[in-house]
C-alpha cells in the first residue's frame, strides 16, 4: 500500500475542488437571500479547505511511515578477538 508513486492530483483533491466549485454555483445561482448566499458559499470553503488540509496530513502521515518502514543497514561486525 506504501510502495510506488503518490499521484500528484488525488481523488480527495478532486473532490474538494468539486465541493467547492459546486458550493460556489449554488450559492450565487440556486439559493435565494443574502443570507443563505454566505452560509452556501462560507460552509462549502470550510468543507473543501477541511478535505484538502485532511488530505494533506494523510499524504504526509504516508511519507513518514514509508521513510520509517525502509530498512536500516546492519551495524559493524564487532572485531574479532583471537
Amino acid at each position: 500500500m506504501l510502495k510506488g508513486r503518490t499521484p500528484d492530483i488525488t481523488p480527495a483533491q478532486i473532490a474538494a475542488f468539486l465541493t467547492f466549485v459546486v458550493g460556489q454555483a449554488v450559492a450565487f445561482g440556486w439559493v435565494d437571500g443574502t443570507r443563505a448566499q454566505t452560509l452556501v458559499s462560507a460552509g462549502s470553503i470550510i468543507i473543501a479547505a477541511a478535505w484538502k488540509l485532511a488530505d494533506a496530513y494523510l499524504r504526509g502521515s504516508r511519507a513518514k511511515a514509508h521513510v520509517a518502514s525502509s530498512p536500516l543497514p546492519a551495524p559493524p561486525a564487532p572485531p574479532v578477538t583471537p
